[in-house]
């Protein structure tokens, strides 16, 4: 018997200003970790349990970077366009 699972696919990209590095944790593991110029991407099959994504970007000032996270069921699609406040921000999410 196979257990119920789901595709999670995880993108951040530079959208203005400068931004030095991109990190992803998906249950506290590093799946992202990446240099400010690429558009990193992480794809992985993830069980029916809840999953905690944590993002953390440094750059500069109030950089923007674009966060895209897509579980279909549950966040379907969730573009997002974030700001840094002094050169970093940090964002949790439950899905």
């Amino acid at each position: 018997m196979s257990r119920a699972s789901r595709r999670l696919t995880v993108k951040m990209s530079q959208s203005s200003g400068t931004i030095n590095r991109f990190y992803a944790f998906l249950n506290g593991e590093r799946v992202i970790a990446a240099d400010g110029n690429a558009s990193p991407a992480y794809s992985t099959t993830v069980s029916m349990s809840p999953v905690t994504l944590k993002v953390r970007v440094w750059g500069i000032d109030t950089a923007t970077y674009d966060l895209s996270v897509d579980l279909p069921g549950t966040a379907d699609e969730q573009d997002l366009t974030l700001t840094l406040s002094e050169g970093y921000h940090e964002l949790e999410l439950s899905l």
